[in-house]
């Protein structure tokens, strides 16, 4: 018996994720310019909280 390959394309799930908590939660995010593109892209805005 010879196993089924699957396909090695799939749908990025972390970009459905962030997608969907847009729609929902859209003041949470913020547009900010990829610095190796050039382009602008959506980010989940930081609160300030988070210390090193």
């Amino acid at each position: 018996m010879n196993p089924h390959k699957l396909e090695l394309s799939s749908v990025d799930g972390t970009k459905l994720n962030l997608e969907a908590l847009y729609q929902i939660v859209y003041s949470g995010f913020t547009e900010a310019k990829d610095e190796k593109t050039g382009e602008l892209r959506r980010v989940v805005k930081g609160n300030g909280s988070h210390s090193r």
